[in-house]
């Protein structure tokens, strides 16, 4: 669903049986997308970010039950700003400002903005661990799941986990 309803701050959302994004100017709003919720905070572009919630093993519930269908597996990816060190950005008469950088790229490392975001899932939480993961998919760091009132995982990600990507698994 594209929602154009602020003026320049439009927000894209996916919500679809096993799949779920938030995409746009987000920060601080609160995205109900079938029993996912999905809560970003504010961002170094004024609240813009790209957050997904994959499923890449099982199935979610349509709403929450007291047992998680076993096995689940998501990944979460929660990123904003972006750009390449050094990166050479060039002023485009008519574009705003940042939105060209020619030929020249810059070199590694590729900055990018981790995501302060809740995100409530339909499982039950003392089922559900999750993990940050490293540049290269594996797990690095557990993180805490904590319950909502009704014992539904919430999980608080962002810079603090110095991640991009988190997998969640409810058993």
């Amino acid at each position: 669903i594209w929602d154009l309803t602020e003026k320049g701050r439009g927000v894209v959302t996916v919500n679809a049986q096993n799949n779920k994004a938030v995409i746009g100017f987000a920060g601080g709003k609160r995205f109900e997308l079938g029993g996912v919720v999905i809560e970003p905070g504010q961002t170094m572009q004024d609240g813009w970010c790209a957050i997904t919630v994959t499923v890449m093993e099982g199935n979610l519930p349509a709403r929450p039950s007291s047992r998680a269908p076993r096995p689940v597996r998501l990944l979460i990816t929660a990123t904003g700003y972006a750009e390449n060190t050094d990166m050479g950005w060039k002023e485009v008469a008519g574009y705003p400002p940042k939105s060209s950088c020619g030929h020249n790229w810059g070199k590694p490392p590729s900055l990018v903005e981790s995501i302060s975001s809740t995100i409530t899932l339909p499982l039950p939480a003392k089922q559900v661990q999750a993990w940050a993961l490293d540049e290269r998919g594996q797990r690095k760091t557990q993180i805490p799941v904590n319950a909502d009132p009704s014992g539904n995982a919430v999980i608080h990600i962002g810079p603090q986990w110095q991640a991009l990507w988190y997998e969640v698994e409810a058993k």
